[in-house]
């Protein structure tokens, strides 16, 4: 029923317009916004420059799970030029290279929640797979990428490198010279940065445990917000699971297919069903091991 991720291809074809692409600046333009004004902020008013930091992980997070998204899985330029320096640009916005995320995203794809999946939200017990707590789940990310980069190690010690591999080697030095260049500038600025992309990824893991609870292995775990108005604000971002069904669909041109199964359909965004659901043991769709 779910299909393996596609490589990207060139975005075009009926029904794409500006819109389509202006859509994909909104929430990596709040992050740089919000992020350029904490730094004007922070001599003055450190309470409204952290204020200004959250919003700002906040963009980031929408970012990942829309923009960069939707560029890992649609390529926005045909020109491989403009499509390398989108790739230092996105990393640069991310504080990820970005194909070592598409990388990782393609795992995702492929395993889809199971054990295998870097990012999943289950974890090996001493009598087999068992969920994870969301709190620890999304604050201890770093460990899903250390997971992706000791398997991409070995693929390259193997002799199975990839173009992903090779521009992900790119985007990691353009990203040292970048923190080295704003550690230089203001220690300060590359404090915030690394703030910013922490606590963007942190909520970026929340957000993937909404859309992928630990509740039934091996059933393709993922859920859909069904609410018109997010989903026209976000961008069809709450039709998760007919993404998963159709990942080389853009977002415009998906459409709502409520699954039989009530467990998958969740009634709020899937960055706060964490926080707000009910537990597991509950028997409704929780995420709160």
């Amino acid at each position: 029923m779910f299909r393996k991720v596609r490589e990207r291809q060139p975005s075009g074809g009926s029904g794409i317009g500006a819109g389509y692409y202006l859509c994909l600046t909104v929430f990596p333009l709040l992050e740089a916004g919000s992020f350029a004004l904490a730094v004007a902020l922070w001599d003055q008013s450190v309470l409204a420059a952290s204020l200004c930091l959250i919003l700002a992980a906040l963009g980031l997070n929408y970012s990942i799970h829309i923009s960069f998204h939707e560029m890992m899985h649609q390529r926005i330029f045909k020109s491989r030029v403009l499509d390398g320096i989108l790739r230092l640009i996105n990393s640069l916005w991310m504080g990820v290279p970005f194909d070592g995320y598409c990388l990782h995203h393609e795992n995702h794809h492929r395993y889809n929640n199971s054990i295998e999946d870097y990012s999943t939200t289950w974890r090996e017990g001493p009598d087999g797979p068992v969920p994870q707590h969301w709190l620890l789940y999304s604050l201890s990310w770093p460990v899903h990428v250390a997971r992706a980069l000791r398997v991409t190690r070995i693929e390259e010690t193997a002799g199975r490198v990839t173009n992903r591999m090779r521009w992900n080697k790119r985007e990691k030095a353009f990203l040292l010279i970048a923190w080295m260049l704003f550690g230089w500038y203001s220690p300060t600025l590359l404090g915030m940065y690394i703030l910013v992309t922490y606590l963007g990824w942190t909520l970026s893991a929340v957000h993937n445990f909404g859309q992928h609870p630990p509740i039934d292995l091996g059933a393709h775990e993922t859920t859909s917000v069904y609410s018109p108005t997010f989903n026209l604000l976000f961008m069809n971002n709450g039709l998760h699971r007919e993404h998963h069904q159709n990942p080389g669909k853009r977002w415009s041109h998906l459409v709502p297919q409520p699954d039989a199964d009530s467990r998958w359909t969740i009634p709020r965004p899937h960055l706060f069903q964490p926080l707000l659901g009910p537990s597991l043991t509950g028997g409704g769709p929780g995420l709160r091991p």
